[in-house]
């Protein structure tokens, strides 16, 4: 296979990447992968498409990363991935979080709309607290809807 990255950074805020995997005749591409990150302040959005055919996978997604900081210590992010392939959203994921030198404290809200075959989403809420040099505690997660069946 021929492999390939392009990276482009075209403005200070702005950046441009794209990683590629063509089969020896370069009649197939099996893996694509483009990517765009703005950055303004502390505002920084990321949008992700990956497509893998052939040998290397089957798999077609779009993907948002967007984080809001609202100082040196307290931020807030969103992130979601769809299946092109399937027409079907995956997850959404809020995450607010406080981090110093030694410390790191999140409050995660998760939705997954889909494992294997279920269809039913499944909400879960998250408290977690990392002490740096010792680990993180977190105690279990809450699924915060009541409809779903394990």
């Amino acid at each position: 296979n021929i492999f390939g990255q392009f990276n482009f950074k075209p403005i200070k805020n702005i950046s441009l990447g794209y990683n590629f995997s063509l089969t020896k005749d370069l009649g197939t591409l099996q893996y694509n992968s483009l990517m765009a990150k703005m950055e303004f302040e502390n505002f920084v959005t990321q949008f992700d498409y990956l497509e893998e055919r052939g040998i290397v996978g089957n798999t077609n997604v779009i993907q948002n990363t967007t984080q809001y900081n609202f100082g040196d210590h307290n931020s807030i992010s969103f992130n979601t991935r769809r299946n092109r392939r399937l027409d079907l959203t995956e997850y959404y994921d809020l995450v607010y979080e406080y981090k110093n030198d030694c410390l790191v404290a999140g409050i995660k809200y998760k939705k997954k709309y889909y494992n294997d075959a279920d269809i039913i989403p499944l909400e879960e809420l998250f408290f977690s607290i990392t002490i740096v040099p010792l680990g993180t505690f977190s105690p279990d997660k809450m699924i915060l809807n009541k409809d779903r069946v394990d």
